[in-house]
């Protein structure tokens, strides 16, 4: 061998030696660091001296995903590329550099993230082995700080539940005559309740209980029952605005039992409405915890026994407005289950049916506007299934649906005409429901745009104005298309990509994943990915209903467009 080549080899070997020597120092710096972060930042700033090499970017995983570290990414594309790595290493295609290449962190613990370097130049078998070190090194030393972080957090949980166990026992200690005592209210209370003694027999249990006198007033103030020692007259009813304001200070409290002068006065509210209250008179203010408790388990048991009958009566309200809301959302409801549902609540939802969305101007509560669009829609034997969402009133009633005639006799019941309601076209099946809801929408949003807002329009009879809204030239069209979709169409065209697609398809599908795959011949987790994409680009909330009936509209007008052209 020339004595250039034995002297340029000991070159190369001394130099490989002082990276390796580097490297272990190094190794000895990381495995002191405590955080993932501080480590992958020592690895970094190390790449140069191993070699003509770049840092493209340096990741984190967190959650299970990619996240950028010390060092985002120099273009675009490169986190996509790891991702079709499925945690392996590999080739990496960076702009303007002969070699790219993704190291993988990581160790039997697991994948701790990813290393991805470039070079102007293709690196030398020494280089390459001299970064997998680095890799081997870096991925060692956080999967040791992972470890260290884990035995800090147990050791501090193991403290925290030694001190939890010494409270415990000292409130235990502390709670044994107490619960004793509420055992014993909780046992006369509930054989009250059992009992069906109502109003009278919880008064006198809560009495015997707490050698108190006890009133239970109704919501008015007047008192329905009265437990005192003999000779003891109820107090004179409140005028009513003293009982008014009484209610709203006890509101006031959370649910708690109050004091007002000699009273103690607790509101009994099964619901959101108070339906009455529980007094207990306590002029010389002996009360305390074990009497609070008593009040509390009494108002329990006379909220049940309000409640009853008023419950029975809202729950089929209640499954209704609920089976609404999964007909019509994305993903739709299980088609067996919602039959079952609806032959619970009234409704044969075997036939062709429509969706028909409400909107009055004006005050008008939203439960008289419920309740006259029910009455509109009933029919002998069957009733249309109505619920408020998103701010509209949404039913859905058997086909068909005489708009002009839903909409008089609407007005005439709450004495208005301001108002307007879309009809979808015929959905033969469930499944067609939550697309059907949103051609109703796009059907009351013309017709609110129109020069006659007042009335009712059918999304099957709308022609043209499916597309356009509001009549406009191809160029307002064009306008809007770009308005929703214009940083899709701008990506597409730069990287060749089919995000506008993707989205048409998917809300074509009705937000259905499994069948927009389908359609689309992809897996889900590219679906994911790319809706995930595409809520970055655009910035809009996908499961807004406004956002993706103007998406729909743009995305339909945009293939229209591209026909056309």
């Amino acid at each position: 061998m020339p004595a250039s080549g034995v002297a340029g080899s000991k070159v190369g070997a001394r130099r490989q030696l002082s990276s390796l020597y580097g490297l272990f120092v190094l190794s000895m710096m990381m495995f002191e660091a405590r955080d993932e972060m501080d480590i992958l930042r020592l690895s970094v700033t190390s790449v140069p001296s191993l070699g003509p090499l770049l840092v493209e970017a340096a990741y984190l995983i967190e959650r299970g995903q990619l996240a950028a570290a010390v060092t985002p990414p120099t273009v675009e594309g490169i986190a996509e590329q790891i991702a079709a790595m499925d945690g392996g290493d590999g080739a990496i295609t960076v702009p303007a550099r002969e070699w790219g290449w993704a190291y993988p962190l990581r160790t039997r613990a697991g994948l701790h993230g990813y290393l991805v370097l470039s070079s102007h130049v293709q690196p030398s078998e020494d280089d390459r082995f001299l970064v997998r070190v680095l890799a081997q090194q870096t991925a060692v030393a956080m999967a040791n700080a992972t470890l260290y972080q884990n035995a800090l957090a147990t050791a501090a949980e193991v403290q925290a539940l030694s001190d939890e166990r010494a409270r415990i026992n000292t409130d235990l200690t502390r709670s044994v005559n107490d619960l004793a005592q509420q055992a014993r209210a909780q046992e006369v209370l509930g054989q009250v309740s059992a009992s069906g003694q109502r109003e009278e027999g919880i008064a006198s249990a809560l009495h015997q209980l707490i050698g108190l006198p006890v009133a239970i007033e109704d919501q008015f103030g007047n008192i329905t029952a009265w437990s005192a020692p003999d000779g003891i007259p109820p107090y004179p009813k409140k005028p009513a605005t003293e009982h008014e304001a009484m209610l709203r200070d006890a509101g006031k409290a959370g649910g708690r039992t109050v004091r007002a002068g000699a009273h103690l006065i607790r509101v009994v509210r099964p619901g959101h409405e108070p339906l009455g209250t529980i007094v207990a008179v306590d002029p010389d203010r002996t009360a305390g915890a074990y009497e609070l408790f008593a009040i509390q388990h009494a108002s329990t048991a006379l909220a049940v026994e309000w409640a009853h009958q008023r419950e029975l009566a809202e729950t089929k309200l209640r499954l209704r407005h609920e089976l609404v809301d999964e007909l019509v959302t994305d993903n739709g409801a299980d088609v067996e289950d919602a039959f079952a549902r609806a032959a619970a609540v009234g409704h044969d939802l075997s036939g062709p049916h429509q969706v028909v969305t409400v909107r009055w101007r004006g005050a008008i509560p939203d439960q008289a506007l419920t309740r006259a669009t029910e009455h509109a829609l009933t029919q002998p034997g069957l009733r249309a299934l109505v619920a408020r969402r998103s701010g509209i009133l949404v039913a859905i009633a058997p086909h068909p649906v005489d708009g002009a005639a839903l909409y008089h006799a609407i007005g005439r019941e709450l004495r208005s005409t301001t108002g307007t309601i879309g009809i979808s076209g015929r959905a033969n099946t469930p499944a067609e429901l939550p697309h059907s809801l949103l051609d109703s929408i796009r059907a009351l949003e013309i017709r609110e745009k129109s020069h006659s807002p007042d009335g009712a329009s059918d999304y099957a009879e709308l022609g043209i104005y499916r597309l356009l809204g509001t009549g406009d030239t191809t160029r307002e069209v064009e306008a809007f298309v770009h308005q929703w979709l214009g940083p899709l169409l701008e990506y597409d065209s730069r990287r060749n990509a089919d995000l506008v697609t993707t989205l048409s398809r998917y809300l074509d599908c009705g937000g259905n994943y499994d069948q927009t795959a389908q359609a689309l011949v992809i897996h889900r987790s590219t679906l994911r990915y790319r809706l995930h994409r595409i809520r970055d680009l655009t910035e809009r909330d996908l499961s807004d209903v406004d956002t993706r009936f103007n998406l729909h509209v743009a995305t339909r007008a945009w293939a229209i467009l591209d026909d056309s052209s």
